[in-house]
């Protein structure tokens, strides 16, 4: 008779040592069944590592969170299975389950599978006050294990028909980043620990075109101290003390990736602070600037913005491929976008011409750059006689030696005119 048995295999961090112990089962004419997550799964790129094992992996779990479709077919490539992928969490334990197929024979696109729940559970949706065998709502569950008596309310927002369910995303605050519960405000609230930050929003988003990777963003206003340290020491002398004290309460997977600092949090024609505002933060047309002063006198406002001229920003790329620089039209239109955002431009006014423009040197990658802005101090109205002003502008790198000044890079005028005043051609 022959004898079957179950070995509990060693935890194994890394894709070539999964290889390793499945090439061993293979040897041994053992089957194995590889139990995983989300966030392993989706990096099993190379599945050529797993083509000498194919087939001794009977079967394949994701547990904690759903599976993009990457790691899906990452995962059928690499063993031969689409996994079973369980939805649950630490409270409840695993309540729904689900494994994905190809949508056609091309095998290029992944079924947007629902999920089941396990035997035993119960899901229902409840919507205001009423817990309802279908329909769009939160997701309700009851079961026998669930060491609760009715029903217990999630935060998951679903889409319930015949007993089976698609997620709409969290109704709270709380994400999951490859597989660990992450709470949105306590991380807010760790940076005001700080005393360098006064306001923040931190949302998750995807990055890397490849890796399709989950990270939190962090918009962050500063205190006069926080200010102070990122002028005078530059932005990574600024993350350590931010992202030391983070470590101290969070896992790694919680710390943001990507940051920028404003002088105050975007919003909506409601006044509120939407994930689609922040997320304008992030676009790399758009540089990360802070107010340094506004002063008016005699008539004029005068405006200085520190400015970093981060790699990462559009206007490096092919121009030029062996030395970037910040070319001189990219110039005057952040010219443009700074007067728009930092003072009251009408919506309908418009340069119409520069004059007195000097480009004295070049603009490299990470330079750090002041740009002062001269301006009326009342803009023209619409019900004023003549709606044209000038705007004067200077980049200045900034020379950080004790009472060095300034090196003028780039100087300019531009006159703007109201759309009703501009002059014919």
């Amino acid at each position: 008779m022959e004898e079957r048995g179950i070995a509990v295999g060693p935890r194994l961090h890394y894709p070539e040592s999964l290889e390793a112990a499945l090439e061993n089962c293979a040897v041994r004419g053992r089957k194995a069944v590889v139990i995983s997550s989300p966030a392993h799964l989706k990096r099993f790129g190379d599945e050529s590592l797993f083509t000498p094992s194919l087939g001794t992996a009977a079967a394949v779990f994701s547990s904690t969170g759903p599976l993009d479709d990457a790691g899906a077919i990452n995962a059928k490539c690499a063993f031969g299975h689409f996994p079973f992928e369980v939805l649950g969490s630490t409270e409840t334990g695993g309540i729904a389950w689900r494994q994905r197929r190809f949508t056609d024979n091309e095998k290029s696109a992944v079924a947007a599978s629902a999920w089941k729940t396990v035997e035993g559970i119960q899901a229902a949706v409840k919507v205001n006050s009423r817990y309802l065998p279908a329909g769009e709502g939160l997701i309700a569950l009851s079961g026998r294990h669930l060491d609760h008596e009715g029903w217990i309310d999630g935060a998951d927002r679903i889409a319930l028909q015949d007993g089976l369910f698609s997620l709409l995303g969290r109704a709270d605050r709380i994400v999951k980043i490859e597989g660990k519960r992450v709470a949105l405000p306590e991380v807010e609230k760790l940076l005001l620990e700080t005393g360098l930050v006064s306001n923040s929003k931190v949302f998750l988003e995807t990055i890397g075109a490849e890796s399709q990777r989950d990270a939190l963003h962090a918009a962050v206003v500063l205190t006069p101290a926080g200010r102070e340290l990122l002028f005078t020491k530059g932005k990574a002398a600024l993350l350590e003390p931010l992202k030391t004290h983070l470590k101290r309460s969070l896992p790694a997977v919680a710390l943001p990736r990507r940051w920028r600092f404003v002088d105050q949090l975007p919003a909506d024609p409601q006044g509120k602070v939407t994930v689609a505002c922040l997320r304008t933060l992030f676009d790399q047309r758009r540089p990360e600037w802070l107010i340094e002063t506004d002063t008016a006198e005699n008539g004029k406002r005068v405006l200085t913005l520190r400015f970093e001229a981060s790699l990462q920003l559009a206007w490096f790329r092919g121009h030029f491929p062996d030395m970037p620089i910040l070319p001189g039209v990219a110039q005057l239109l952040l010219v443009e976008t700074a007067a728009r955002e930092f003072t009251q431009v009408p919506p309908d006014a418009a340069p119409a011409q520069v004059k007195t423009l000097k480009f004295r040197a070049v603009i490299r990658p990470g330079a750090k750059l002041r740009l002062r802005l001269t301006l009326p101090a009342s803009i023209p109205t619409m019900s004023d006689q003549d709606g044209s002003w000038k705007l004067g502008f200077e980049w200045r790198l900034i020379n950080e030696l004790p009472g060095a000044e300034d090196e003028l890079q780039t100087s300019g005028t531009i006159e703007w005119h109201r759309a009703q005043d501009e002059p014919a051609a």
